[in-house]
């Protein structure tokens, strides 16, 4: 009877063990199980790099641009255009898991950024994303000043071999501009990244044709290119040494005086065209380009505004806007004349107008599609009597433009405050809002704010193409297990309690 209970109490004994051990190595499961569940993201990122690619449609049709580029954490990525198929673009980078890029398109004309964004998911590589761009929106960036006013004129005959290039350029933006120059008999570059709107050439040969071409390129990429100009040089001058009594060679084309002596060739004026500048500024006229085969003694001018000067360089200042024709003329030490034009253009001195103090409210970085926000920026001009707008860009491809204001407030001031109201996103992504003020004849700088669109209560979604993520996979294996180990206990509390009928 003792022996029983011995092996009574060794059994219970035993049972408890196993319970306590049943019990340790459910909870651990269970908390595995958890942390699967709750951390299903969680994993470090891959390092495989991400390729986005697509076609671009600029106004609804299929073009190759001259540039894609993707502007993603605070980098540039530039795409690979092959060319064929037409459109299509290529664009590499290492991943920015979370991140959302917006795209700039550029062709000419400017640069302008593509409707479509694109977030980075975690376990997706390829991106299949069509660009579409409507130039009837202004760009963001745009494109230098085609080449224009080319000297020597378009077509000139009898230029001097010593004639060097010049050209009217700029960019509208105030962006710095460089040049690429084609000259030759045939078109051939022979500088590039030029900076200044002038280039110095070598000797040229005589009772030549020369093609010459320029093609600008601001410093966003974005370019302008001119169209092919040329000129002829002038005939060689043989000269001769003199008449017969002078003991020159007898020739019968000889246009040297019967006394001797050296023929005299006419100088040839260069007025340095062109010319540009405001009104009331001083405009220096360099006439330093023209050549004799002697000396030069005098340079007359006429500034095509009733007003003359004397010298090889001169200053003229205009007192109204307008286009106006500048005359040289040039007398040698022999008597022998010649005369060039120049344009010169005057403006009306605009300053751009400002944008400063660019508010989102409420004061946020993150929001959530369908929340209604307010922004307000301030512009001023420092020109009197402008009125200047304002134009807001979205970053979601849609624009708003204000209606004209009077920016001359009580006292003087020159300030206008605009106000969005109401402006909401329907797409989460990341959206770069800028704006701009215009008073008609020229743009300020971009003020710019960014602020991130979520899903409320879900994570933000992308419009890339539809591979399937794998992040939920953990998620749903840690459920399967959960579900185990709860028919896993009730069975073993039913065995359990079939045990303890039996005992009684």
């Amino acid at each position: 009877m003792k022996t029983n209970h011995v092996n009574g109490y060794k059994r219970m004994g035993k049972v408890k063990k196993m319970k306590k051990k049943t019990t340790i190595i459910i909870a651990m499961m269970m908390l595995v199980s958890i942390s699967l569940v709750l951390v299903p993201t969680t994993s470090a990122e891959n390092p495989d790099p991400r390729t986005v690619r697509g076609y671009v449609y600029i106004d609804e049709e299929v073009n190759t641009p001259d540039q894609v580029k993707i502007l993603i954490s605070g980098q540039e990525v530039t795409a690979t255009i092959p060319g064929d198929p037409e459109g299509y673009y290529i664009i590499d980078f290492d991943e920015y898991v979370g991140e959302t890029g917006v795209f700039h398109v550029t062709i000419p004309g400017g640069t302008w950024e593509a409707a479509e964004t694109v977030t980075i998911k975690q376990g997706v590589y390829i991106y299949k994303i069509n660009l579409t761009i409507d130039t009837s929106t202004p760009p963001i960036n745009n494109a230098p000043n085609t080449p224009s006013s080319p000297s020597p004129s378009d077509g000139a005959t009898g230029r001097s071999t010593g004639t060097d290039l010049s050209w009217t350029g700029g960019d509208p933006d105030g962006d710095t501009v460089t040049y690429d120059i084609y000259f030759g008999t045939t078109l051939t570059l022979v500088k590039n990244d030029h900076t200044s709107t002038s280039y110095n050439l070598p000797t040229l040969d005589y009772e030549t044709t020369y093609q010459w071409q320029i093609i600008a390129e601001d410093e966003h990429g974005a370019t302008a290119t001119g169209p092919v100009w040329d000129f002829t040089t002038k005939e060689e001058d043989t000269g001769g040494g003199g008449g017969p009594s002078g003991g020159g060679d007898d020739d019968e084309d000889d246009d040297t005086p019967s006394g001797g002596g050296d023929t005299n060739e006419d100088p040839e004026a260069d007025a340095g065209e062109p010319y540009q500048g405001l009104v009331g500024e001083e405009i220096e006229f360099d006439g330093s380009g023209s050549t004799d085969d002697g000396t030069i003694e005098s340079y007359s001018w006429n500034f095509g505004d009733g007003n003359t000067g004397s010298g090889e360089t001169v200053s003229h200042t205009y007192d109204a806007a307008g286009t106006y024709t500048a005359v040289l003329t040039v007398e040698d030490d022999d008597g022998a004349t010649d005369t060039d034009t120049a344009m010169v253009t005057i403006l009306t001195l605009n300053n751009p107008p400002e944008v400063s103090n660019f508010i989102i409210i409420p004061n946020v970085t993150k929001g959530h599609t369908n929340g209604l926000y307010q922004f307000t920026i301030m512009g001023s001009d420092p020109d009197k009597n402008d009125t200047i707008q304002f134009i807001f860009y979205w970053g979601d491809g849609t624009k708003t433009t204000t209606e004209f204001y009077n920016t001359t407030g009580p006292g003087g001031s020159q300030g206008y405050v605009a106000s969005i109201e109401n402006k909401t996103w329907t797409t989460p992504g990341t959206y770069t809002i800028n704006v701009r003020a215009y008073d008609g004849e020229a743009y300020s700088a971009n003020e710019t704010l960014t602020i991130v669109i979520e899903t409320p209560s879900q994570p933000t979604e992308d419009n890339g193409d539809d591979d399937k993520e794998d992040d939920y996979t953990m998620y749903y294996y840690g459920l399967g297990i959960i579900a185990i180990i709860v028919l896993l206990s009730a069975a073993y509390l039913a065995t359990r309690k079939k045990e303890k009928k039996k005992k009684k």
